[in-house]
């Protein structure tokens, strides 16, 4: 077993992150080594109210404004997923958790980016508490030791 074996538990949503930082001891126990905490900067979509006093008031006003929202998010959450990908590039294998398809675009941003992709495997999740996060993680590297690891 390679001793530098990094795993990285991730909780991705569009508020947050959360990494958690695991390696294999020499008696193969498990040592938490960090957990880091990343707060998103993507804003979240504007729900248009009625009534700006236009010429149609009540009318749903639609222009370039639509677009933009729409670019400056994307933007943000790419900014986001680079950041946390950053933190997690030297991972052996990483199990990300989360409610939201970011879970997909952080794989996809890996395997682009980094030519030694490591193991991922994805879960869907609704909300869970850090300590439900941590001990699924904990639980899921005890069940499953990479191959590429081993």
């Amino acid at each position: 077993m390679k001793k530098n074996a990094n795993y990285f538990g991730v909780w991705i949503d569009r508020k947050r992150a959360t990494l958690v930082h695991l390696i294999r001891a020499n008696d193969d126990a498990l040592i938490t080594l960090n957990k880091i905490h990343l707060k998103s900067d993507i804003e979240g979509k504007h729900k248009e109210h009625g009534g700006s006093g236009g010429k149609y008031p009540y009318a749903r006003h639609t222009g370039a404004k639509n677009g933009s929202d729409k670019r400056r998010r994307l933007h943000q959450t790419e900014q986001y997923l680079l950041e946390v990908a950053e933190r997690i590039q030297d991972a052996t294998s990483l199990y990300i958790i989360g409610p939201s398809d970011l879970k997909t675009h952080l794989k996809t941003l890996l395997e682009k980016r980094y030519k030694d992709v490591p193991t991922i495997e994805l879960e869907a999740a609704e909300k869970i508490s850090e300590g439900q996060f941590f001990k699924k993680v904990v639980t899921h590297f005890n069940r499953h030791i990479p191959e590429n690891v081993a």
